[in-house]
């Protein structure tokens, strides 16, 4: 039986609701909808809004591991819309519905690699195009000519390809 090292997410009595591991990062959403990432921050897709990895060193850990917000926005509007639009549209309507949604998700959904576009998806370099839907790119899974295509995340070593 494996056994594996514990991950000191610095959160004291918070339980954890669900974690969500990617190829490159792991995103922890506690029961109070609280969320810590780390990994690796290109783009700053772990909500720090710095491009920097997380967590590659113990002193980046515990309660050094700050809580994130992906909920914010950068430009909050003034007067929000008091009915989001259901379905919205390019142009957008003129007259707004008037009520705010009572129960909003409580847990957010990772926007990463869910396009159900061919073309977007094979236009982001961390997604790949397999079986009709659009997946986080496994550099296990590449021959030496798509690995390197992916030269940025994948490396190419003794035959095989694998993650940066």
């Amino acid at each position: 039986m494996d056994t594996y090292s514990t991950i000191d997410l610095g959160s004291g009595s918070l339980k954890i609701l669900t974690l969500n591991a990617r190829l490159q990062y792991t995103c922890v959403v506690f029961e109070d909808s609280t969320v810590k990432c780390f990994g690796r921050g290109t783009q700053g897709r772990l909500g720090s809004g710095s491009p920097s990895n997380i967590g590659t060193s113990s002193s980046q850990m515990g309660t050094n591991l700050k809580f994130v917000d992906i909920f914010e926005t950068f430009s909050p509007t003034k007067n929000p819309t008091k009915n989001p639009t259901k379905n919205p549209v390019k142009n957008p309507t003129k007259n707004p519905t008037k009520s705010p949604t009572f129960n909003p998700t409580k847990s957010p959904v990772l926007l990463e690699c869910q396009y159900t576009n061919k073309k977007k998806c094979k236009n982001d370099i961390n997604c790949m195009w397999r079986s009709g839907e659009c997946l986080p790119v496994d550099c296990t899974a590449f021959e030496r000519k798509n690995c390197k295509l992916h030269e940025d995340i994948c490396d190419w070593k003794k035959k095989s390809c694998f993650p940066r």
